[in-house]
């Protein structure tokens, strides 16, 4: 038995030790993540029988769930050192999740890999994996990746997590991938994907949804009859006499404030010539005690018309979750008439949101 280390913070002492204990019960599994290695130790590649290797944040337990390292001194540094694991030709898992890690040229060599987590580095490019043939596991989430078709040819890719990535497009063939069947895109940007369709939740495999809105796609287009409006603003500031003259009503000074929320419908007409369409208006009371509720109201899709006026404001600017907004806003489609009345600058905003 190999003796204790004494010093928990010496990630190289530690490293030795457990490699040193590996070699002795030759478990096939080795945990060197969140040492703080500037390079991998020399006796690590004697272990040739390794099949499952952590240098990164987290690893995939016996449970088949991923588990954090114990220990966690700092991110190992793994600058040109893939190429070094190429010693591990039985290796079928490798996690570098948050190490330094720049890229993964090299990893090719590990042509038996089946399982890799990369998550939390600073890799862009995953041409590298194109001839894995025997991946069937990817972890890429928080990373700079931004394109999937490097991996689109692997046969036996079975999961892809990609959450909180900026992807510039999902190619049509790798959805419809035979072998895939999970995928988290949770917090990730698609364009021309809506929210709704991709990951609620860090668990939620979003394949089957990403699906049926690339299949209604291809459909063809149909037009929206029904707009959702919803009218947010502090208080006194207008709102119900602008949701007044959306529904074709007079201004009246005598209305009173909106308590709750009041929904209306009125018709839209549209400006191509095809049949109106049906504009819910959903008018918010502004008062401070009615803003906590707002988002209850607001998780689906819609058009949102933000009503003030400069007179109503405290300060020049609001700040949120580190965010500076400065009044005025120039694009929001609303203001104040002459008289003090207000009116609707242009209706472009809300027959946009139809098309």
């Amino acid at each position: 038995m190999t003796s204790e280390i004494t010093d928990e913070h010496d990630g190289l002492a530690i490293a030795r030790h457990r490699i040193a204990e590996e070699a002795r019960v030759k478990s096939g599994f080795l945990d060197l993540g969140m040492l703080g290695l500037d390079e991998l130790p020399a006796e690590l590649f004697a272990l040739s029988h390794l099949r499952n290797l952590n240098l990164g944040t987290k690893y995939l337990a016996e449970t088949g769930n991923w588990a954090n390292v114990p220990l966690s001194i700092a991110p190992n540094r793994l600058d040109s050192q893939l190429v070094r694991l190429s010693a591990f030709v039985d290796l079928v898992m490798l996690s570098v999740s948050g190490a330094r890690l720049p890229n993964l040229i090299d990893i090719e060599r590990l042509s038996a890999l089946q399982s890799l987590n990369c998550a939390q580095t600073p890799v862009s490019d995953l041409s590298p994996l194109s001839g894995l043939s025997a991946l069937q596991s990817l972890d890429c989430s928080d990373t700079r990746v931004s394109d999937l078709s490097p991996v689109s040819g692997l046969s036996t890719l079975e999961t892809l997590h990609c959450s909180r990535c900026f992807l510039a497009t999902i190619p049509e063939d790798f959805c419809h991938k035979p072998s895939l069947d999970t995928l988290y895109l949770f917090e990730a940007q698609v364009p021309g994907v809506p929210v709704e369709v991709l990951s609620q939740n860090k668990y939620d495999n979003c394949l089957h949804s990403l699906r049926a809105h690339l299949g209604d796609l291809s459909a063809g287009a149909v037009t929206v009859a029904d707009i959702k409006l919803m009218v947010l603003g502090n208080g006194r500031v207008g709102k119900t006499q602008i949701c007044r003259r959306l529904r074709g009503e007079d201004y009246d000074p005598r209305v009173p404030s909106t308590h709750g929320v009041f929904v209306t419908s009125a018709s839209f007409p549209a400006s191509d010539g095809a049949s109106p369409s049906v504009l819910h208006i959903w008018d918010f009371g502004g008062q401070d005690i009615y803003h906590g509720t707002h988002a209850l109201f607001v998780r689906t899709r819609a058009a949102f018309l933000i009503v003030w006026t400069a007179e109503a404001e405290s300060s020049g600017e609001h700040a949120y979750d580190g965010m500076r907004f400065p009044f005025p806003i120039g694009s929001i489609p609303c203001g104040t008439s002459r008289s003090g009345q207000p009116r609707v600058d242009s209706a472009d905003a809300l027959r946009s949101s139809r098309e």
